[in-house]
């Protein structure tokens, strides 16, 4: 079992910065990136209970497969599928103190929540939601770009992330 992180295009270095990290960093880049909240502001200043920070001081990491991604994009009806290039992340290469699982809210009513990470029981997240082609399906007939892991559960990192040596996969 891993876990994935989409391969910026635009990567400067061997690091992946959270967010508000990158603003100092490499602000050119945190200028690009910030763009992708331009339509949702207000999740930038949601906290992380389990982390005791913001939304934008954590990485971002998948425990679904990329090609799983692929799939339901082709499944929605895309004509064209997204370059998931990612990086795949052994998960004992995370802090476990700096790491947690967010579980996004459903239609169905539960709410969101964060969990504590365990690398070991990963794989109850590792498929898409039931919500992600429709999901995919609504947002193509209005000629809309999706968020890709809108509906699936995430592993949040409070740190920065060296990437050196880490694999790529290319579904």
């Amino acid at each position: 079992m891993f876990i994935y992180h989409i391969v910026p295009w635009n990567l400067e270095g061997r690091i992946l910065y959270p967010l508000n990290e990158l603003r100092t960093v490499l602000p050119h880049l945190y200028a690009q990136y910030i763009k992708n909240y331009e339509n949702r502001p207000k999740v930038l200043k949601q906290w992380i209970p389990t982390l005791d920070c913001l939304w934008n001081d954590v990485l971002f990491l998948s425990p679904v497969h990329p090609q799983a991604v692929r799939l339901a994009y082709a499944e929605a009806g895309a004509t064209l599928i997204p370059d998931l290039r990612c990086f795949k992340i052994d998960p004992a290469h995370l802090e476990p103190e700096k790491t947690s699982v967010w579980i996004p809210r459903t239609r169905d009513g539960h709410s969101e929540e964060f969990r504590a990470y365990d690398p070991s029981s990963l794989e109850q997240y590792s498929t898409l939601s039931d919500e992600t082609v429709p999901y995919f399906r609504k947002e193509f007939a209005k000629g809309e770009k999706p968020l890709l892991f809108l509906h699936v559960p995430h592993i949040l990192y409070r740190g920065r992330l060296d990437i050196f040596g880490i694999p790529i996969v290319e579904p």
